[in-house]
């Protein structure tokens, strides 16, 4: 069944660069200037944030992609 891993894959893939990409408009609109901010007055607090955000967007965006492919059966789980 390597071609439907591959649809799956590409569905996957798809639906996870519409949400970074949302993200990442969603970022620059809201929280560059608190960010940029932060950087000019601690960059340890803004280190730690900036890893912070960085593991909630990865396991946010991951369970995202994963309810909606589990939500419209593409999810290949063999």
């Amino acid at each position: 069944m390597p071609n439907s891993n591959l649809k799956t894959l590409i569905i996957e893939f798809t639906i996870y660069g519409v949400l970074v990409t949302i993200y990442a408009l969603a970022a620059l609109r809201w929280v560059s200037q608190p960010l940029n901010q932060l950087f000019n007055t601690n960059i340890y607090a803004y280190a730690f944030v900036g890893l912070v955000l960085i593991i909630a967007q990865c396991s946010v965006l991951e369970r995202i992609t994963s309810f909606i492919l589990e939500r419209f059966d593409l999810h290949n789980s063999e």
